[in-house]
């Protein structure tokens, strides 16, 4: 009991301390974590935090960056915070990698940190790509269907990606009902 204690306490302290610090920082720290049951702890601690104040944008990005370290992404997701241009080149490669669960965590950190309705449009399309991808075409559709809200000028070159995509994932279908609705 007092190690599962101890363990506890380390991970809390280790999110705290993680929390506060800079990017460049953040990328240290967790490249320094080799303990995988720190890791184990700090992301049960985060979700419990995540959990508790679910509409804090910070907690948010902090689990899809512990998301993506977890699926062997981090590098992944300092490189495109550190330098967001990249976030694009980075959905190509995770969907030509067939890397759909962290497409969708890098996309949904991309919509968290966006700074325009052009960047945050294409996250949320390749957020919708993703979760379409991965069976869930009802809510990838309502992300895709929200991307072409905010910029209703990408369609034509989200439909021809789709179409191009869709022979290596016929699941994604469905998703041309979005195209229906804007046009």
């Amino acid at each position: 009991m007092a190690a599962d204690k101890a363990r506890t306490n380390r991970a809390d302290q280790w999110l705290h301390n993680w929390l506060g610090a800079e990017l460049p920082k953040k990328r240290e720290m967790l490249a320094a974590q080799n303990d995988n049951t720190l890791e184990e702890d700090v992301f049960a601690a985060l979700t419990a935090a995540v959990n508790a104040n679910n509409q804090s944008p910070v907690l948010k990005l902090h689990a899809l960056i512990l998301n993506l370290s977890a699926q062997g992404h981090a590098g992944t997701a300092f490189d495109a915070l550190e330098d967001p241009e990249r976030f694009e080149e980075f959905f190509v490669q995770l969907v030509q990698e067939d890397e759909i669960v962290a497409l969708v965590n890098l996309a949904l950190l991309a919509a968290l940190t966006a700074v325009d309705t052009a960047f945050r449009a294409e996250a949320l399309f390749h957020a919708g790509l993703g979760i379409a991808i991965d069976s869930d075409v009802e809510s990838g559709l309502e992300y895709l269907t929200a991307a072409l809200k905010l910029a209703p000028d990408r369609a034509q070159e989200w439909r021809t990606g789709l179409i191009h995509l869709a022979p290596t994932y016929p699941q994604i279908s469905p998703l041309s009902a979005a195209f229906s609705a804007d046009a």
